[in-house]
């Protein structure tokens, strides 16, 4: 009997905070939703950017909110609105992703773009993909990718080596084609969307071993060695890349050793 006395209080004390701690939570939350509502009602008011520190504070009192109770329908309209009235201000257009396809793959993958086209390369199974987007962008043709290139298909006679990295090149006076160049472990393979596959020379030497990203710009090709601290450039000559590859640092760059990934807009970028 003196245990079930002594659990009697406990029980109590315990419901008794309970419904204090929910009826402090919904104390805050209508606190907050109110304030949210305050502000916007100050930001229909004011003009232009003096709408701004509303509606930011309506965003911020609006997050706090569905912090505390994120299914609450009422906080979670606010902070959409004040999102959409601030992104209209700053003149930000959020997108949403859009999932094209499965591939299925455990890759690495990698991605280059031509027009209405997405080529994704394989390296785990050395083929080649295209995705060609319907009218609208939002949808396959055909309703899944065209398969363009097996790990068995031999061209000029050879197959490849392992994948490694592609690039679309557009067509310049010193290279005549538009077309997608793939580097591989022995060289570069040419897809031209008209005449089909070409095995190229990359430089006259072997391909570097730690060859890490293929880009192009005013249609030469630029390759990021980690391992040498180096990009090299190869100039096009007669839409080919024979030529010995130039260095584009005057010395070997240290901090190229640690660079993942690279963009050329004229000037080389590297992260």
């Amino acid at each position: 009997m003196a245990s079930i006395a002594i659990g009697i209080p406990i029980i109590v004390a315990v419901l008794v905070a309970a419904i204090y701690i929910q009826g402090k939570t919904q104390s805050e939350l209508q606190s907050l939703v109110v304030g949210a509502q305050n502000e916007m009602t100050l930001a229909a008011q004011a003009n232009g950017l003096e709408a701004r520190p509303h509606w930011a504070a309506a965003l911020d009192q609006a997050q706090r909110a569905v912090q505390i109770v994120g299914a609450d329908q009422t906080a979670n309209e606010l902070l959409t609105q004040a999102q959409t009235q601030l992104d209209k201000l700053d003149n930000i257009v959020r997108l949403m992703p859009d999932a094209l396809y499965n591939f299925k793959s455990n890759g690495p993958l990698r991605l280059a773009l031509h027009n209405f086209s997405i080529f994704v390369l394989d390296r785990s199974s050395n083929e080649l993909e295209r995705v060609t987007l319907n009218a609208n962008a939002d949808g396959i043709e055909g309703g899944k990718p065209a398969i363009v290139y097996t790990s068995d298909t031999a061209t000029d006679g050879k197959k490849p080596g392992d994948f490694i990295e592609m690039v679309w090149v557009n067509a310049t006076t010193a290279q005549l084609n538009s077309s997608l160049m793939i580097l591989h472990r022995n060289g570069l393979l040419q897809y031209d969307l008209t005449f089909g596959f070409k095995s190229l020379a990359l430089g006259p030497e072997a391909v570097p071993n730690d060859a890490r990203r293929l880009r192009s710009f005013d249609g030469n090709l630029f390759l990021l060695d980690p391992a040498a601290k180096q990009v090299w450039r190869y100039r096009a000559k007669d839409s080919t890349y024979a030529d010995a590859p130039e260095t584009y640092f005057d010395q070997p760059n240290a901090d190229t050793a640690n660079a993942v990934d690279m963009a050329i807009d004229g000037s080389v970028y590297l992260i």
